[in-house]
């Protein structure tokens, strides 16, 4: 999952480097939008059970992370 994340926010070549590592064959988008439906369904199927993930990267603080890339964590993976 954090690799997932990671991915969704690389371009081009690093992007394609993490989805060869990983030997992921979908799209970012594609894998973006099953992360974010596995966790609609988890909660649906048993509402009193919380997911967590216990994935984490750090970044420097002289990298600012752009505020799309954060969105779209916030949307796909509910970070």
């Amino acid at each position: 999952c954090a690799l997932a994340t990671f991915a969704s926010g690389a371009c081009t070549a690093t992007a394609k480097q993490i989805f060869a590592a990983l030997n992921l064959k979908a799209s970012k988008s594609r894998i973006q939008d099953q992360f974010s439906n596995l966790l609609t369904v988890l909660s649906v199927y048993a509402p009193e059970v919380t997911f967590h993930v216990a994935n984490r990267i750090y970044s420097d603080e002289k990298f600012p992370i752009h505020i799309s890339y954060r969105a779209l964590l916030d949307a796909s993976y509910r970070t």
